[in-house]
């Protein structure tokens, strides 16, 4: 498949059960000396960079105020209680240790974030692959823990029953990722969340994840799936969550062979998550 990202064009090898996702950035040359309707392509092997995405300006620029921010807090409270917990009242000894443990969970998702999208599950696996008519239940779970009470799931009649590339455990972290950004996000933190699924191409499943939260810029909707991208105007570290969710999302279905896409909602506030899942083959799995 051929993924265009940041005006860049990558060739990608899907992962599959014996081996992992591979990638090929590919550049069109155009010397001088070409003939009319002749092409002159290059090819790079750019996978161990791909995987190993860590721009380090970003990484510690992200990770100093994601992480500094919750651990002021953590060391502002304590060091007070410490140096004044002598004289004040057990409600501002109270009042202080909130402050703190707030900063504490703050710093626990934080890292939890980074983690969770250092360890993402192994995508695909020989007859793991997750079935259409289990995604209404992971929705409802996923729903349930990220506290989207007002929720709904269709699948369409005519969808394949085969099995997807993606496991149950990859996709519930897809969906996790993203049902809790549009509760994070929404002006009240309560979006009423659409779901459809449909099988437009033989072969493909369209996942459809809809909110009714708010609109984003052209620059959130291209720079969406970069590692480590928050639409702050500017880089305070106050909005929650490390950026990682939608470049999780990304990494797990690109890997797949699938398609990713985000727009806003032309109907009403709030955007539209568009995601594109292969099916397995028969064959996909038989040993070589």
């Amino acid at each position: 498949m051929l993924e265009v990202h940041k005006r860049q064009l990558f060739l990608v090898r899907p992962e599959s059960a014996q081996e992992q996702c591979s990638w090929f950035e590919v550049e069109i040359l155009d010397p001088d000396t070409r003939s009319e309707g002749e092409f002159l392509i290059s090819v790079h092997d750019v996978t161990a960079a791909v995987v190993a995405r860590r721009d380090i300006r970003r990484f510690h620029h992200a990770v100093s105020h994601k992480l500094n921010t919750p651990l002021n807090l953590v060391l502002g409270g304590l060091e007070f209680l410490s140096e004044e917990g002598s004289d004040l009242t057990g409600l501002q000894i109270g009042e202080m240790s909130s402050l703190a443990l707030v900063g504490a969970r703050r710093l626990q998702s934080a890292v939890d974030d980074v983690l969770r999208y250092l360890n993402q599950p192994w995508a695909t696996a020989p007859a793991q692959g997750c079935f259409p008519k289990d995604l209404p239940a992971l929705v409802s779970e996923n729903c349930a823990q990220s506290g989207i009470s007002q929720f709904s799931c269709t699948v369409a009649p005519d969808v394949s029953p085969r099995r997807l590339m993606l496991t149950s455990a990859a996709m519930s972290a897809i969906l996790d990722e993203i049902l809790e950004n549009a509760q994070k996000f929404h002006p009240q933190h309560q979006p009423i969340v659409e779901v459809t699924i449909r099988e437009p191409t033989p072969g493909m499943l369209s996942l459809v994840i809809g909110d009714d939260g708010i609109h984003l810029s052209p620059e959130q909707l291209v720079h969406a799936w970069d590692l480590y991208f928050q639409g702050e105007k500017w880089f305070t570290g106050e909005v929650p969550g490390m950026g990682l969710g939608l470049s999780l999302v990304a990494s797990l279905v690109w890997g797949v062979g699938g398609h990713c896409n985000l727009l806003n909602r032309s109907d009403s506030p709030g955007i539209l998550v568009e995601l594109a899942v292969p099916f397995q083959r028969e064959d996909s799995f038989k040993p070589n």
